[in-house]
């Protein structure tokens, strides 16, 4: 999915999520625990949220 803003609640996915910051870093929660970077891969079926852009 690209999106120039976003802002998802805590969810989780069968396969493993790739999340790449085109205009800037992410902030992705990961398990409970905030982590900010331009690239984020996220383990399968593990608890994520997302918050990039405007």
């Amino acid at each position: 999915m690209l999106a120039s803003s976003l802002r998802n609640r805590p969810h989780r996915h069968v396969a493993a999520s790739l999340l790449v910051g085109l205009e800037g870093p992410l902030r992705v929660q990961i398990a409970g625990h905030w982590v900010g970077s331009p690239l984020v891969w996220v383990a399968p079926d593990v608890e994520q949220a997302c918050v990039c852009g405007s």
